[in-house]
């Protein structure tokens, strides 16, 4: 169906400044090339449709996923480079203050509610 074609991080453009369709899911789709938002989404869109518990959560600048892993732990996915990240890894490569984790803005599961208000704080960027 696809050729067997990874999806990719895009390098060209990622924040979407020259062409703000270079965020787009559908862009991801056609091309198998993203960002750090379009991604994500994107993997939550198929996590959901199969009926797996997966959740956005957001970092500076950026978004990633997290399951709960069978131990009941988070299991943190970071689509752009494929990899699993732990807590300390992420907390430390984006800066995050412990304030901001307690206070809930950044490394929360993000519910239905919060994911529909990031992205419309993405849309008003563009």
């Amino acid at each position: 169906m696809n050729g067997n074609k990874p999806y990719t991080y895009d390098f060209e453009d990622f924040t979407g400044r020259e062409d703000y369709t270079k965020i787009f899911i559908t862009k991801l789709m056609q091309t198998h090339t993203g960002q750090c938002r379009s991604l994500p989404v994107f993997y939550k869109i198929l996590a959901d449709e199969i009926g797996s518990e997966a959740y956005l959560a957001q970092a500076p600048n950026h978004l990633y996923i997290k399951h709960p892993g069978e131990d009941n732990r988070w299991v943190n996915i970071e689509l752009t480079n494929g990899h699993f990240a732990s807590d300390p890894y992420i907390i430390s490569s984006m800066n995050i203050s412990a304030e901001a984790i307690r206070n809930k803005i950044y490394m929360d599961a993000m519910s239905e509610k919060n994911k529909q208000r990031t992205q419309n704080n993405t849309d008003s960027k563009l």
